[in-house]
């Protein structure tokens, strides 16, 4: 239970519901040392994370602090092709429907620095940083599936360089 969130809006009714989020990631870390003056440090870090709601209530009376005073609970969600119908009372009848909110998000962040010091004191760095997102998608996805296109060409890149230089002036 993270709380309740805005869902949506419809028919001049706000819906909110419950968000529940679980988050998985892995934290790589490696360093190499190729010889006294040289050495490779590697960074990686992927992750996905996941919001679905449940228990979802519809807003009654506005401007009150007690939120449970204010909202009534829907008693039926049905989940259809990106979208949740909610009835309140039973009857069978869709009272508000809203967008389905659930979601599935990547990223992977990847940071590796090369470090050689080509005089005692003086030294060079490279730096080279690569972070990757990817919104995979509304709905109760499959996390497994959906780390794959994390990978793929539809996900955004970023790759940045840079470079420290660093002497020893030596008096």
């Amino acid at each position: 239970d993270d709380g309740w969130m805005w869902v949506d809006e419809a028919d001049a009714r706000y819906t909110f519901a419950n968000l529940v989020t679980h988050t998985t990631r892995v934290t790589l870390r490696a360093n190499m040392t190729l010889s006294p003056d040289m050495s490779i440090e590697l960074w990686a870090q992927p992750l996905i994370g996941s919001g679905q709601f449940d228990d979802y209530m519809n807003l009654t009376y506005n401007r009150s602090p007690d939120f449970d005073r204010v909202c009534g609970e829907v008693e039926t969600v049905e989940r259809r092709h990106g979208t949740v119908a909610l009835h309140e009372n039973n009857d069978g009848i869709t009272d508000v429907t809203v967008g389905e909110g659930d979601f599935l998000v990547g990223s992977h962040r990847n940071t590796m620095v090369y470090r050689w010091e080509w005089r005692r004191g003086s030294s060079l760095f490279v730096v080279w940083q690569h972070r990757r997102d990817h919104f995979l998608g509304e709905g109760r996805s499959q996390p497994l599936k959906a780390l794959g296109s994390l990978y793929g060409k539809e996900a955004s890149q970023e790759h940045v360089v840079m470079l420290k230089l660093t002497h020893w002036l030596g008096y």
